[in-house]
């Protein structure tokens, strides 16, 4: 049998024998009262044993009672209903004692469970449970809050709990909700989920989840505080926010590449697609100003500027941008130059730090801080140079980086694209220029001889049928060599002389006046000179292509011819006051304005076709680069 049942009954036996041999001695005196003196017995018995044992320590109390002590004594035979009444009044009162006895005690017990439970729960919660009365001052300390916050619980207790749990600044504040709650029964410190920042007891702070709970309990109020240590998951947080951000860049960036891919393809010119390229890249990021760098046609180590880009604040970046389009880069000079040279990006994450630049230098002035330049290759050629400047300073960016390799691969393939067109043209030219020479010096040459000796045989011809003869033979001839003459001329209309365009282009004016009847002038105020004759050619035939349309089509009062040089490059204009180019064509392009442009993007230049101010039409050719130098080319914010 168990111990605990033993001793429980075995307590129940003895405490009413010990009862009746303590009583015994005094029965005489004490008579009525002595049922009384088993009342402990019976409290004592249920308290320690329970119902069961309370019971019996009151059975053998009445049993006692009635053969010792009740008459006739040493007999069970009760003689007297007073007597009866006495033993079943505490028969009752012994039962109730029992049972209420056992139901304290098992409440009792209940609760110590209860609390013991609270506490292993509290103790091994994986949450700081800290709890401190109306003033704040601690009262439990469980040991996940020893571990979070470094402090024993005995260094704990008593304490101010803001001071341990808080850095300075939030101690104020934590204390004030504290005193609200106590004094106005509501507080927007408590029952809610907050995010705060914990300081240990090395002084290392980490951030906490916290929620402060009030306990009412004996006529005052208490708090308890979980603070849950949210480091981890705050780094989680932070490293998913930093991928967030970094796919949302990369599909930035990637988008990016897909509009410069998409705007290479449609572009006209080089210009085009580094004028869009440089915007767009600087309205992506923190760059504020941006410039192509392409070498010299007669000087392919010297870089010159020929597309610009920058922000709208002009008047702080004057002198900035006077100094980038005035300064000529030789291949190794600067980070433009050195990512000429080597192939490879060239990034200063602050030039006030690094050399090359001096406090007097313009970009300095205008307080760039970071410069990078980015090459634009084809195969393993560089044939141009991104530059980029921002007022802040940015680390090496690896994903711009390889983002831009990829757009520099993009624009070189423009580059080439141009190429290709330009050596077709060459090429083009050449045949055209030899099968024009050939006309001229050979054929031309022996149709000359040919009519010299027919006139000479004419001459000596006396009889008049064979002089007719000859004379017709002769002017045959001459119709023949004019004929090849202008075979040549269409072949090769424009003279391999630096004047050459000039000239080609006045006999247009006078041969369109002629053809068509309608007046049409070259205007030429001042020389203009092409040395590359294939370059004179195609701006040749774009005016000329201009002009027969305007003829045909706008039926116009008068077109001008006009050829200069401007700051933006050689300005090549024919504009006619007709009925202008919506009104003849019905839409904005042609299969000749296809070969205007392609013809003047296959030499570099731009292309508009514009109604003009006072009606009419007005074809501009503006040719940035002739040859020698480079204009270079602003983009618009």
């Amino acid at each position: 049998m168990p111990r605990r049942f033993l001793l429980r009954y075995g307590a129940a036996l003895l405490l009413p024998i010990l009862c009746t041999l303590l009583v015994f001695p005094f029965s005489h005196f004490l008579e009525a009262g002595i049922l009384l003196l088993y009342v402990p017995v019976v409290m004592v018995a249920a308290w320690f044993g329970g119902l069961g044992p309370g019971l019996l320590s009151t059975i053998l109390s009445v049993v006692f009672t009635s053969y010792f002590f009740l008459d006739p004594a040493y007999s069970f035979v009760i003689r007297s209903a007073e007597d009866v009444a006495q033993l079943v009044v505490f028969s009752f009162v012994a039962f109730l004692i029992s049972l209420l006895h056992t139901a304290q005690m098992r409440a009792q017990r209940a609760l110590l469970d209860s609390t013991e439970k609270i506490r292993l729960i509290v103790d091994g919660d994986l949450d700081a449970v800290v709890s401190f009365d109306r003033d704040g001052l601690i009262t439990q300390w469980n040991p996940q809050a020893e571990r979070q916050f470094g402090l024993p619980v005995s260094e704990a207790l008593g304490q101010k709990a803001s001071t341990l749990l808080f850095p300075a600044p939030a101690r104020q504040t934590f204390d004030q909700g504290l005193k609200e709650y106590v004094l106005r029964g509501e507080s927007g410190l408590l029952n809610r989920r907050m995010e705060l920042t914990a300081v240990r007891r090395t002084g290392d702070q980490f951030p906490v989840e916290v929620v402060v709970i009030p306990i009412h309990a004996e006529g005052t109020v208490s708090f308890s505080a979980f603070l849950r240590d949210i480091t981890e998951r705050s780094r989680h947080e932070s490293e998913m926010l930093a991928l967030q951000r970094q796919l949302e860049e990369r599909n930035s960036w990637l988008s990016l590449v897909f509009d410069l891919t998409r705007a290479a393809n449609e572009a006209e010119t080089p210009q085009q697609i580094f004028g869009f390229a440089i915007r767009r890249i600087c309205e992506e990021s923190s760059w504020i100003y941006a410039h192509v760098y392409l070498p010299e046609r007669e000087h392919p180590d010297t870089l010159v500027p020929s597309v610009y880009y920058h922000s709208p604040d002009r008047r702080r970046f004057r002198e900035f941008r006077a100094a980038s389009l005035s300064r000529p880069l030789r291949s190794g000079a600067g980070a433009a130059g050195r990512a000429f040279a080597s192939g490879s990006v060239e990034w200063s994450e602050d030039i006030r730090r690094g050399p090359g630049y001096g406090e007097d230098d313009p970009f300095v002035k205008a307080g760039a801080r970071t410069v990078a330049a980015f090459p634009v290759r084809v195969g393993q050629e560089t044939i141009g140079v991104f530059e980029y400047f921002s007022l802040e300073v940015i680390p090496k960016h690896e994903t711009l980086i390889h983002l831009m390799g990829v757009v520099g691969l993009e624009l070189g393939r423009v580059l080439e694209r141009q190429r290709l067109q330009e050596g077709y043209s060459e090429a083009v030219w050449e045949q055209q220029r030899v099968i024009a020479q050939e006309l001229h010096d050979g054929l031309g040459q022996e149709l000359t001889g040919l009519g010299f000796l027919s006139q000479s045989l004419a001459d000596l011809i006396r009889e008049p049928e064979a002089a007719g003869r000859a004379a017709r033979l002769t002017d045959g001839l001459k119709r023949a060599l004019e004929q090849i003459r202008g075979l040549a001329r269409g072949v090769s209309p424009v003279a391999d002389e630096g004047d050459g365009l000039m000239t080609a282009l006045a006999q247009l004016a006078e041969s369109t006046t002629a053809t068509y009847g309608v007046p049409c002038r070259f205007d030429c105020p001042e020389p203009v000179n092409v040395e590359q004759n294939p370059i004179a050619v195609h701006l040749y035939r774009i005016a000329q292509e201009a002009v027969t349309n305007a003829a045909k089509h706008a039926r116009p009062r008068g077109i001008t011819i006009g050829l200069r040089l401007s700051d933006e490059g050689l300005a090549l204009c024919v504009a006619d006051d007709g009925i202008g180019i919506a009104t003849r064509n019905g839409r904005s392009g042609g299969s000749g304005l296809r070969i205007m442009r392609y013809r003047a993007n296959a030499i570099g230049a731009s292309l508009t076709v514009e109604s003009s101010g006072g009606g009419g039409t007005r074809v501009s050719c503006i040719l940035a680069d002739n040859g020698a130098r480079t204009f270079p080319t602003e983009v618009k914010p």
